[in-house]
Protein backbone atom coordinates (compact mmCIF):
# COMPACT_ATOMS: atom_id res chain seq x y z
CA UNK A 1 0.00 0.00 0.00
CA UNK A 2 2.55 2.66 1.14
CA UNK A 3 4.17 3.61 -2.21
CA UNK A 4 1.15 2.08 -3.98
CA UNK A 5 -1.12 4.19 -2.09
CA UNK A 6 -1.25 7.07 -4.87
CA UNK A 7 -0.49 5.21 -7.78
CA UNK A 8 -3.19 3.95 -10.03
CA UNK A 9 -5.83 5.49 -8.72
CA UNK A 10 -8.03 6.70 -11.63
CA UNK A 11 -7.78 3.06 -13.21
CA UNK A 12 -9.30 0.47 -14.58
CA UNK A 13 -8.06 -1.73 -12.15
CA UNK A 14 -8.15 0.49 -9.22
CA UNK A 15 -9.30 -1.73 -6.03
CA UNK A 16 -8.59 -4.68 -7.80
CA UNK A 17 -5.13 -5.49 -7.47
CA UNK A 18 -2.88 -6.58 -4.78
CA UNK A 19 0.73 -5.34 -5.50
CA UNK A 20 4.06 -5.03 -4.38
CA UNK A 21 7.17 -2.69 -5.30
CA UNK A 22 10.60 -2.80 -5.17
CA UNK A 23 13.67 -0.33 -5.70
CA UNK A 24 17.29 -0.14 -6.20
CA UNK A 25 19.94 1.88 -7.99
CA UNK A 26 18.49 1.29 -11.66
CA UNK A 27 16.03 -0.95 -10.85
CA UNK A 28 12.34 -0.82 -10.81
CA UNK A 29 9.86 -4.26 -9.56
CA UNK A 30 6.20 -4.80 -9.77
CA UNK A 31 4.64 -8.15 -9.01
CA UNK A 32 1.37 -8.82 -7.04
CA UNK A 33 -2.63 -10.27 -7.90
CA UNK A 34 -5.07 -8.74 -10.68
CA UNK A 35 -8.62 -9.78 -10.45
CA UNK A 36 -9.61 -9.10 -14.37
CA UNK A 37 -12.63 -7.29 -16.07
CA UNK A 38 -14.05 -11.24 -16.37
CA UNK A 39 -13.35 -12.36 -12.37
CA UNK A 40 -10.10 -14.27 -12.76
CA UNK A 41 -7.23 -13.95 -10.63
CA UNK A 42 -3.97 -13.60 -12.58
CA UNK A 43 -0.37 -13.09 -11.23
CA UNK A 44 1.72 -10.10 -12.82
CA UNK A 45 5.69 -9.65 -12.41
CA UNK A 46 7.87 -6.95 -14.32
CA UNK A 47 11.47 -6.10 -13.47
CA UNK A 48 13.17 -3.45 -15.32
CA UNK A 49 16.70 -2.90 -14.92
CA UNK A 50 18.11 -0.10 -16.78
CA UNK A 51 19.84 2.59 -16.16
CA UNK A 52 16.26 4.77 -17.35
CA UNK A 53 14.22 2.30 -14.70
CA UNK A 54 12.84 5.34 -12.72
CA UNK A 55 10.77 5.82 -16.27
CA UNK A 56 9.30 2.71 -16.30
CA UNK A 57 5.68 3.53 -14.62
CA UNK A 58 3.83 4.05 -17.53
CA UNK A 59 5.02 0.19 -18.75
CA UNK A 60 3.59 -0.90 -15.29
CA UNK A 61 0.87 0.23 -15.85
CA UNK A 62 0.00 -0.90 -19.56
CA UNK A 63 1.05 -4.46 -18.19
CA UNK A 64 -1.83 -3.99 -15.19
CA UNK A 65 -4.12 -2.64 -17.69
CA UNK A 66 -2.96 -5.20 -20.14
CA UNK A 67 -3.47 -8.01 -17.43
CA UNK A 68 -7.25 -6.58 -15.83
CA UNK A 69 -8.32 -7.09 -19.54
CA UNK A 70 -7.21 -10.42 -19.55
CA UNK A 71 -9.67 -12.94 -20.63
CA UNK A 72 -9.21 -16.27 -21.00
CA UNK A 73 -11.22 -17.27 -23.55
CA UNK A 74 -9.54 -14.28 -25.66
CA UNK A 75 -6.24 -16.48 -24.83
CA UNK A 76 -7.71 -20.21 -25.81
CA UNK A 77 -8.84 -18.45 -29.47
CA UNK A 78 -5.55 -17.33 -30.01
CA UNK A 79 -4.18 -20.55 -29.45
CA UNK A 80 -6.63 -22.05 -31.99
CA UNK A 81 -5.89 -19.85 -34.76
CA UNK A 82 -2.50 -21.28 -34.79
Amino acid sequence: DGTLRRRFTDSVFAGRAHLKTGTLKDARALAGYVLTRAGNRVVVVMLVNHANADRAELAQRALLEWAYAYSPKSADSRRSKK
